[in-house]
């Protein structure tokens, strides 16, 4: 499922008081299955008791035993990370397949039995826990045969959904336009470098705070140069914009307009066309500067079918109109 389903998966178990109802969420690290608990909190205005197992150096992070003065007995004192309120909250166990075989058994022993010891969670918490795949980083794996006693989701990032959801977080226009126009760059694995949906909100904070483009080229490995370009030919967009507007005015200007356009330029200008388009509402406008694109000679007709299944992924309302059927099937797109 998506970061998105699974962040209202818990809220409905929330919602419906099904707090006994413990949730493992597995995924790929950086998609964002921790940043969506503390999003849904906010929502919710509950609190998330925080336990970072990737972190935690051994048990006594968790709870260390001291001796009672007057009986001599061993008693545990907790992690003030453990809840003991009466008021709802989330008890995140976060990146649990981080932790060794001790730390795991108290990972386990919150998540299924609810308890570690004599502590038990109280009953308006509910427990989420995180991790990764084994060959996705993670230490530890989960055996199967534990999560038959939890709700375990297996959790994927969303294009869509991440677009949302950096709209509303004020993510930097130039890192939503450009995971636009190249969605693969979402999650990306070239062998050396990993980037996540993390990794584009550090990048879009380095460029609020006006940070050289240089020194976040290790952010995004292989994909720094592809992006630079991008970022340098960004600057033009206030042109494009009026290009756009003629394109889905009444009076369309000829496929001449884009033939000063150099090859980077004119890709940007396709690719940056999606995001405007999904602003207008009628969809018959929308088919019209469709096929302004894609019947323009001076288009390569990779850049149309990038521009197709982007645009269609993004409104995918428009795959039943019979102009827009059309232009696919001339694309040549999914074969």
């Amino acid at each position: 499922m998506t970061v998105e389903e699974y962040k209202d998966l818990v809220r409905t178990l929330i919602s419906s008081n099904s707090f006994d109802m413990s949730v493992l969420a597995i995924g790929k690290p950086g998609i964002g299955k921790t940043q969506a608990i503390f999003d849904l909190a906010d929502e919710l205005d509950i609190e998330v008791f925080y336990l970072p197992f990737s972190t935690l150096a051994d048990r006594t992070d968790i709870r260390i035993g001291v001796p009672d003065k007057e009986t001599g007995r061993m008693v545990f004192l907790y992690s003030e990370e453990l809840p003991t309120t009466d008021k709802s909250g989330i008890l995140l166990l976060d990146d649990i397949t981080d932790a060794d075989r001790y730390l795991m058994a108290s990972a386990k022993s919150l998540l299924y039995e609810r308890k570690l010891s004599r502590y038990r969670v109280p009953d308006n918490v509910i427990v989420v826990a995180t991790g990764n795949p084994i060959e996705e980083g993670g230490l530890t794996a989960i055996d199967k045969k534990s999560t038959t006693r939890v709700l375990k989701v297996d959790v994927e990032v969303s294009l869509k959904g991440w677009i949302k959801w950096a709209k509303d977080k004020g993510i930097h226009p130039l890192v939503i336009q450009f995971i636009s126009y190249k969605p693969d760059a979402l999650y990306y694995d070239d062998g050396n470098t990993v980037i996540a949906p993390r990794n584009w909100e550090i990048v879009s904070k380095a460029i609020k705070s006006k940070v050289r483009l240089s020194y976040i080229a290790d952010q995004l490995g292989s994909i720094y140069v592809e992006f630079k370009v991008f970022a340098e030919t960004y600057k033009s967009r206030t042109k494009f914009k009026k290009t756009w507007s003629k394109i889905c005015s009444k009076k369309q200007p000829d496929h001449d307009v884009v033939k000063s356009m150099k090859k980077e330029e004119l890709y940007i200008f396709v690719m940056g066309f999606i995001s405007y388009l999904l602003d207008i509402k009628n969809e018959k406008t929308v088919i019209k500067a469709v096929e302004w694109i894609t019947s323009n000679p001076l288009i390569d007709d990779e850049y149309k079918t990038v521009f197709m299944k982007s645009l269609l992924e993004r409104r995918d309302t428009l795959a039943s109109s019979d102009d827009i059927i059309e232009i696919v099937s001339e694309l040549s797109i999914g074969e």
